[in-house]
């Protein structure tokens, strides 16, 4: 008997290790991703954030200069970027001092962590594993730039984790309390965090169907009163810049079939998307990110016990909603960009609940498909790390 619950504490020390790890990893990663860079890895969209910090006592006022490779320089209502990153951002300059830009970095850090978290309390052992979705090029490269996709995922995924455990155990006396807070960070962070809200309304379908009026009746309490702040908020922008939004869109041109096709398979691709034709490394990861499907597909076709955990179902729920319903937004509105990044809560997540589906290696062939899958993520982390700057530092050490 104490044998056995030693054991058990001594594997939970490790998979618990294991997470803190993938954590560290990530944090030195990024570290070293923005320190290699000039610029500390901003773009228009950052030095936005960080003026919108800077003059947070403006209350959403002003007009940001705005500066795009195809328009040159404009001048940008203040407006166009929901308020929420920018004030973690001042939260964090306050509390420690750091420079805007630190803070932006911090906040990240911060957050890519808070990932983390919520998925030990989801995958408990198997949260590391889940956590390599870290690794992958999307999430390395939104959690490098001070843009506010990082801490957008976390509530995303906070969001999912809190309906799979309804479903599970039923709603706490105060979800709905917690399900209004989490949709308006969301909204507060990027205005696509409106596609949640719709979301939420299909789950609130779902659970009448079913019969669980609890769970909707606090589904459709958070949604109502979260409607109702995200109402008044786009009311005062109105009021201050002339549109609900901002009213700063770009004329983006329709996409070709070619570009369509290519942004999708970017989408899918883990540890690198395609940006030269020549690009040597991009076809070596992506042929082994294929092989690895292929075995993956292999093993579940010849396994007549093995199914997609109910435990992943949530996340690639989310991810398929999300891709659908941005998939369908750019057929109505060209000026929506189309990228990596707008696409990053769909491939983030959907990476997660691939891996939360990787079945356990009870069988050598799904221990061999657990190591290679393990194998393949650190790949796409030193792939993703910035080797030449790594490489001139270490010799400037030895001269």
């Amino acid at each position: 008997m104490v044998t056995q619950c030693f054991v058990t504490i001594v594997k939970s020390s490790i998979q618990s290790m294991r997470l803190i790890l993938v954590g560290l990893a990530v944090v030195l990663c990024l570290f070293l991703r923005i320190i290699s860079q000039p610029d500390g890895y901003t773009s228009p969209d950052s030095h936005a954030y960080l003026y919108k910090a800077e003059h947070l006592v403006h209350h959403q006022r002003g007009m940001v200069t705005f500066v795009n490779d195809r328009l040159g320089e404009q001048k940008v209502p203040s407006a166009n970027w929901p308020i929420g990153y920018s004030f973690f951002i001042r939260m964090v300059h306050h509390a420690t001092g750091l420079s805007y830009l630190w803070s932006s970095k911090v906040v990240n850090f911060i957050f890519s962590w808070l990932v983390l978290w919520v998925l030990h309390l989801w995958f408990r052992k198997e949260a590391w594993l889940v956590a390599l979705a870290l690794f992958s090029f999307s999430s390395i490269e939104i959690f490098s730039h001070t843009w506010s996709e990082g801490p957008f995922l976390f509530f995303v995924i906070l969001l999912a984790y809190l309906i799979y455990r309804d479903f599970r155990h039923g709603p706490s006396s105060r979800r709905w309390m917690e399900l209004s807070v989490i949709l308006v960070a969301i909204f507060l962070l990027r205005y696509a965090g409106l596609i949640y809200f719709l979301m939420l309304g299909a789950v609130i379908l779902y659970c009448l169907y079913e019969k669980r009026w609890r769970l909707a009746k606090h589904y459709t309490l958070a949604l109502a009163i979260s409607s109702m702040a995200v109402g008044a908020y786009m009311a005062y922008n109105y009021t201050v810049s002339g549109a609900l939004f901002g009213g700063h869109r770009l004329n983006v041109s329709p996409l070709s079939a070619g570009e369509l096709v290519m942004i999708y398979l970017d989408t899918v691709a883990f540890a690198r998307i395609l940006v030269d034709r020549s690009d040597v490394i991009y076809y070596l990861v992506s042929g082994l990110q294929i092989a690895l499907m292929v075995w993956g597909v292999y093993i579940f076709c010849g396994s007549k016990r093995w199914k997609i955990p109910p435990i992943a179902l949530p996340l690639l729920g989310v991810a398929v909603f999300y891709f659908v319903v941005i998939s369908t937004l750019k057929l109505l509105i060209t000026a929506i960009d189309f990228d990596y990044r707008m696409f990053s809560p769909f491939s983030v997540v959907l990476f997660m609940g691939m891996l939360a589906s990787v079945p356990a290696g009870d069988t050598p062939q799904t221990k061999w498909l657990r190591r290679g899958t393990v194998g393949f993520t650190l790949v796409s982390l030193v792939v993703n790390l910035p080797n030449q700057f790594i490489l001139d530092w270490i010799i400037g050490l030895r001269g």
